[in-house]
């Protein structure tokens, strides 16, 4: 009986393990959608207001690949935060949950490879804009657009990438033991 009650309070501690990754999961990925959601609002705002402005500190070309970009941006954000709400985040199984870490973590670092090109392009396209003698302002403004949403993605997928990690590590932290006792084995788990 005293075998069965420890296995029960072993089972409740491992529960309560995977249900606090699974919680951290969620918010993770729903702040991350969110976060993305609010950049896009915020460039499109901004992108609007100063295209036609002839003070603005940038071309219009500049605004032109923000409104573009976040376009692109803003639907990631709406799938990504309509799946948020449709996954099912009660995940026991250790094997599932270390394949989908894996995966999230190969994708964010995936993610932050296509940034740097992304910054590397825009600033290729900055400094070959003077040589053109047909609307340099295009590959200009297109090229000073790349680098800034490519700076703030490679921003964003690493800090993700990171937060992701750092819960898995927490999660990963517990440790078992199993020991013998006058009433049979027992099974300690500790985080």
């Amino acid at each position: 009986m005293l075998a069965l009650f420890a296995f029960e309070n072993t089972s409740a501690q491992n529960k309560l393990a995977f249900d606090t990754y699974n919680m951290r999961n969620k918010k993770t990925q729903r702040a991350m959608y969110i976060t993305l959601a609010s950049w896009s609002v915020a460039n499109f705002a901004t992108s609007f207001a100063l295209m036609d402005n002839p003070s603005a500190p940038y071309n219009k070309y500049f605004y032109h690949m923000n409104i573009y970009w976040n376009v692109v941006n803003a639907t990631i954000a709406g799938f990504g935060l309509a799946s948020v709400y449709r996954k099912d985040f009660n995940n026991y199984d250790l094997l599932t949950l270390s394949n989908g870490q894996q995966k999230i973590e190969r994708l964010m670092l995936m993610n932050s490879f296509l940034d740097v090109l992304y910054i590397g392009s825009g600033m290729a396209m900055d400094y070959y804009s003077p040589r053109l003698k047909k609307n340099p302002d295009l590959l200009d403004g297109y090229g000073k657009s790349l680098i800034f949403q490519g700076a703030f993605l490679l921003l964003f997928d690493t800090s993700f990438y990171f937060i992701y990690k750092s819960n898995y590590k927490r999660f990963s932290k517990m440790s078992y033991s199993m020991s013998a006792t006058p009433y049979g084995v027992g099974f300690k788990m500790v985080f």
